[in-house]
């Protein structure tokens, strides 16, 4: 599990620069998306176990 933690944290705040600097996110991410997976994020990390968490958006 601390892996996990550690790829929750690094992803946590690439999300958080790409939501702060607009200039570098790249043109097919919005804001909005960016918020979503920062929310699925955090249900994740809540709920922790692979078999009850059900991702709200499609798999890319």
């Amino acid at each position: 599990m601390a892996r996990f933690d550690e790829l929750i944290e690094e992803t946590k705040n690439e999300i958080r620069v790409l939501l702060r600097n607009h200039d570098i996110r790249p043109s097919y991410m919005t804001y909005d998306q960016l918020r979503d997976v920062q929310s699925e994020i955090c249900r994740m990390v809540r709920i922790r176990d692979p078999e009850k968490f059900f991702r709200t958006f499609q798999k890319v």
